[in-house]
């Protein structure tokens, strides 16, 4: 039974699996590093089962009317010609958003570590192929970058027009609240109505563990949500 209940620790950890509820304790999280590969394997599988499936089409069979797909440039073992024939076949697809970031090398992976970041010196002729987008109609609506990203390149968000996603957009420009829930989620609280104003965060607890053997405390910090509207709503709605 722990061994099951590792495995599904596991997946609940790195994956979007969903998985049945059950006491985390330090008995079965101990290994459940060991069963990350497995993770990998039954992610891959599904991947591959869902590239052969018509899913565009379904999704739109059920009432979906805005479809978003994402792509990363300079995937270790991508070449130009593997990601413009991605490109290709997401266009095919037809859906409304097409992201497409550039790989962003945390500084423990192993790229970093080995000094191979020079290998992906065709990222750059990646994202020039973007322009495959522009001539299938659709436009750059948004851009940000991130520390670590190769070559100090972006990440852009295209649409067909009218199918940008507002969203993106206020969170880019940080205009926006964001309430985060679950382990290592991090809350930003914006006042209302103001442009680069007062920001406030609220971080969770990183490990799963600490996340659930403090939730009380979590639960006390999150009545600063409430607080910092009662004082910044108030006062915008007492601005002339």
């Amino acid at each position: 039974m722990t061994a099951l209940q590792t495995i599904a620790v596991a997946f609940a950890m790195f994956s979007a699996l969903p998985m049945p509820q059950f006491d985390w304790n330090e008995k079965n999280m101990r290994y459940a590093l060991c069963a990350f590969p497995l993770v990998g394997v039954v992610c891959g599988a599904l991947w591959g089962v869902c590239g052969v499936l018509p899913l565009p089409a379904a999704a739109r069979a059920a009432g979906h009317k805005n479809i978003n797909m994402d792509l990363i440039a300079g995937l270790p073992g991508d070449t130009v010609e593997g990601f413009e024939a991605s490109l290709r076949q997401a266009i095919a697809l037809d859906p409304e958003n097409i992201t497409v970031h550039t790989l962003t090398l945390k500084r423990a992976s192993n790229i970093v570590v080995e000094h191979r970041a020079a290998d992906y010196a065709d990222v750059a002729a990646m994202l020039g192929k973007c322009s495959l987008l522009a001539d299938a109609g659709y436009r750059p609506y948004y851009m940000y970058r991130q520390k670590g990203t190769l070559q100090n390149l972006e990440n852009i968000g295209w649409a067909k027009p009218g199918f940008e996603c507002l969203y993106n957009i206020y969170i880019m420009e940080e205009v926006h609240t964001i309430l985060s829930a679950g382990a290592g989620g991090s809350t930003k609280l914006v006042i209302p109505g103001q442009r680069r104003g007062k920001i406030e965060r609220i971080f969770n607890f990183k490990y799963p563990t600490e996340y659930i053997d403090r939730f009380a405390e979590l639960l006390d910090r999150k009545k600063a949500v409430e607080d910092f509207y009662a004082r910044y709503t108030s006062q915008t709605l007492r601005q002339p």
